[in-house]
């Protein structure tokens, strides 16, 4: 079976590699923008500063006839020069305004790409490499010695995508109105905590003047810079920063419940449920493209326009606070289109007839020879990134209330067993076509005798049935339902089918619709699940609520939900709180304690790592860093305010 398997992915690889071989600063003011006499920028290009104006800023012709200030009123007096990416990685071009992005996703109401690509955090990180932090929708930002003190300075001018300017009025409300308020915010987000640890003090908040305020902690808190730039969870403004004069209508502090009644009727509430209101016109980070987000004021480079049967379009923010070295008023791109494609097989066809302008969540390794195949013939180029996860990880949700399941999951020979079975050579190989390596985490040696002696030594004896039975006698199952988000999974869960079969091993595979994942997952309903697991990036650890619900609802909520985790869990969450209490530079070290923790225990089967992503772009975009072997394929989507199409 295996050798046929093999000659089958030597097929698959000949043409793969026959094609391979074939195809082989933030400034202080805006005064200070730099001349950039190489890359000027001409009327030809729609790129040039109104011709009856002085401006020394830039704007698209897209806007030209709407009714709206200048350029030079709608930006703040200092706006954000574009840094997206460091110099080492991306050498950047002026670009062309124009054109619509067209995305695909399999998510009715949710686009990862266009989350990413919209999302902007207070401080931002180039090249999502959190080796430098720097200012973003602020201005800028100071930490006192022990780290303890974090001040915030605003962008006088900046402006909402309605035309509202941005106070710190609209931090106090974010803060003191919601964060603070326990009907809206009942549990204190960690983040936000001493130390951010779920038994710290919440934060303190004071406002110093108009466009500046602190946040205080009791004790030192090195990573909060980290942790609020994007690089844990995404995290955007969101939480610290809200549109005040749109949401205080929706807030029973500053708006009578009564005058409420149409938008409680509208959503199907009653007269009480003004919180339940609130929580849905409030629209957070993730969910900035969901039908909610119609006509919420927004700081992202593009605005939720109109929602069509399969499409959203999302249009340019006229307010937007970006300029690129020559004071062009970002983003260059005027639309984003998103459409909906719910099968993954008909976004593969779609993608490599040439029917999207970039596509990064939905792309897999093996169809990159298809990818290369029609690259030329249908305008678009495939690239080999860097992956900035483990893209296929087994989690076994250890905290599963039925107990013969528990019995088995929760003894680490069990979770040892399993590892010891999967051939991650061969995954690499038939999967990755050698474009990635076995994982470094959880990489126990190929041994299917050991595997079963392990089963044998726990006294999982195999029953009349054929199938290993639990310590006890009962019959086990391992049920491995996970949705279909890469092309890579189901492949792989057949694999997981063989390789546990051969411990005798009742092992049922199903794939199931994104949003019903989640809401198992939430209801401590999954038994064992695939996912894309972010462990590369210490920056981006995992709370452990995928391999232990209960356990990760116990450290979110500082134990007055959940269950109370063993002892070596308990060390993973202190770990997990001292990762962003130290500074920076210490961090890594914490991450690679946390590695060996994940590795010793096995609680997760890692399968690879260092894992190579295909990127496909338009081949008339520009922004886009050349050198594949250093940008992840994700950054490269975080930065789409940047990305041009040539004219």
């Amino acid at each position: 079976m295996k050798s046929k398997r093999f000659l089958f992915f030597s097929f698959l690889l000949l043409p793969f590699l026959s094609i391979l071989l074939i195809g082989c600063f933030e400034e202080d003011a805006a005064t200070d923008l730099e001349d950039n006499n190489n890359d000027v920028v001409n009327d030809s290009n729609n790129n040039s500063q109104n011709d009856d104006s002085d401006s020394e800023f830039g704007e698209s012709p897209y806007l030209s006839g709407m009714d709206l200030p200048s350029v030079e009123e709608r930006l703040p007096k200092e706006p954000k020069v574009v840094n997206e990416f460091p110099d080492h990685l991306l050498d950047f071009e002026i670009g062309q305004y124009g054109g619509e992005l067209r995305m695909l996703t399999n998510r009715v109401d949710d686009n990862p790409e266009y989350f990413i690509a919209a999302n902007e955090p207070l401080i931002n990180t180039p090249g999502l490499e959190a080796e430098e932090f720097t200012p973003n929708i602020l201005k800028d930002f100071e930490v006192n010695e022990d780290q303890t003190e974090f001040t915030f300075y605003m962008r006088e001018g900046l402006r909402w995508s309605d035309g509202e300017y941005v106070t710190v009025e609209d931090v106090q409300f974010a803060i003191e109105d919601v964060m603070f308020n326990e009907e809206i915010t009942p549990t204190f987000p960690i983040v936000f905590r001493d130390r951010g640890e779920a038994e710290g003090e919440p934060m303190q908040f004071e406002v110093l003047d108009d466009y500046s305020f602190k946040i205080s902690f009791n004790e030192s808190y090195g990573g909060f810079i980290a942790r609020i730039a994007m690089t844990n969870g995404w995290r955007g403004y969101t939480e610290l920063l809200k549109p005040s004069h749109y949401l205080k209508q929706f807030h029973a502090d500053y708006t009578p419940v009564e005058e409420m009644a149409e938008f409680l009727e509208e959503e199907g509430l009653g007269d009480g449920e003004w919180v339940q209101l609130f929580s849905i016109k409030d629209v957070r980070f993730r969910d900035l493209g969901s039908r909610d987000g119609l006509g919420l004021p927004v700081l992202y480079p593009w605005v939720l326009e109109e929602i069509n049967d399969g499409m959203r379009v999302f249009s340019r923010n006229p307010y937007y606070f970006k300029v690129d070295s020559a004071g062009n008023q970002l983003p260059y791109i005027d639309e984003v289109h998103s459409i909906l494609i719910e099968d993954q097989q008909t976004i593969v066809l779609e993608t490599i007839s040439g029917g999207a302008d970039f596509v990064r969540e939905w792309t897999s390794i093996d169809n990159m020879p298809m990818y290369r195949e029609n690259e030329e013939q249908h305008g678009f180029r495939a690239k080999l990134m860097n992956m900035h996860l483990s893209p296929a990880t087994i989690m076994l949700n250890m905290t599963n209330e039925d107990e013969s399941w528990r019995e088995v999951v929760q003894d680490v020979t069990f979770r040892k067993a399993l590892s010891h079975a999967v051939d991650r050579e061969e995954i690499v190989d038939a999967m990755y076509y050698g474009f990635a390596e076995p994982s470094t985490i959880t990489d126990h040696e190929y041994d299917v005798d050991l595997a079963n002696s392990l089963l044998d030594e726990m006294g999982m004896e195999v029953g009349s049935d054929g199938y290993r039975k639990t310590p006890s006698g009962e019959d086990f199952r391992i049920d491995l339902d996970f949705s279909d988000n890469s092309p890579e999974f189901i492949p792989i869960g057949e694999l997981m089918l063989e390789y546990w079969g051969a411990l005798d091993l009742n092992v049922n595979m199903r794939t199931i619709d994104y949003d019903l994942r989640e809401s198992r997952r939430a209801a401590n309903e999954v038994f064992a699940t695939m996912v894309w697991q972010s462990t590369p990036l210490w920056y981006y650890p995992d709370s452990g609520d995928e391999w232990g619900r209960l356990w990760g609802d116990y450290y979110e909520s500082g134990g007055t939900i959940g269950e109370e985790p063993p002892e070596f869990m308990k060390e993973y969450h202190r770990l997990l709180d001292k990762l962003f209490t130290v500074p920076v530079e210490e961090a890594v070290d914490v991450d690679a304690q946390m590695q060996e923790l994940i590795g010793e225990h096995v609680l997760y089967i890692d399968l690879v790592s260092n894992a190579q992503q295909p990127l496909i772009v338009n081949a008339n975009l520009g922004n886009i860093p050349e050198d594949e072997s250093g940008a992840t394929a994700i950054s490269v989507n975080a930065s789409l305010e940047q990305v041009f199409f040539r004219q």
